[in-house]
């Protein structure tokens, strides 16, 4: 078994030695310190850059930002070797951000009913045998008591 090219994932990510980071702290590293350094700032905070193997994919959030990415590829190259990663080739990639959804319906505020409508509400409250529907209605004819909101 000790012939055998397989290793354990928790072998290939121990700490060794004592001055030595595992793979999870460098793609960490890699992601937003070392990148922000290569990239600057700008393009940095709309890209991501993920390692498979000696290849540096990076994931755009727009076609713009691919296609600036994509026009600097061979500088972004060469500052990546320069920073000691050992990197052949660079693909960009566009991953377009889910946006982020609101919800609308909760913003809005119930538009005022009329006051015939809610004094009709109100009456029917009164009648009306079963506590839970009694309570809606009478919460519904507040809304034509109370127009100045």
């Amino acid at each position: 078994m000790s012939n055998s090219p397989f290793r354990r994932v928790k072998e290939f990510l121990k700490n060794d030695s004592a001055g030595a980071t595992n793979l999870i702290d460098q793609i960490q590293v890699i992601n937003s310190k070392l990148w922000a350094e290569i990239t600057g700032d700008l393009i940095s905070s709309h890209t991501h850059v993920i390692l498979q193997g000696r290849e540096a994919i990076v994931y755009a959030d727009s076609p713009v930002w691919a296609h600036s990415v994509n026009q600097q590829r061979i500088t972004f190259l060469q500052a990546m070797r320069d920073k000691g990663l050992i990197i052949d080739s660079i693909q960009v990639r566009n991953q377009l951000r889910e946006p982020q959804r609101s919800n609308k319906s909760a913003e809005r505020k119930p538009a005022a009913i009329p006051p015939n409508a809610a004094r009709i509400l109100e009456q029917t409250a009164i009648t009306v045998h079963d506590k839970e529907l009694q309570l809606a209605l009478l919460k519904l004819s507040r809304f034509g008591n109370n127009t100045s909101d």
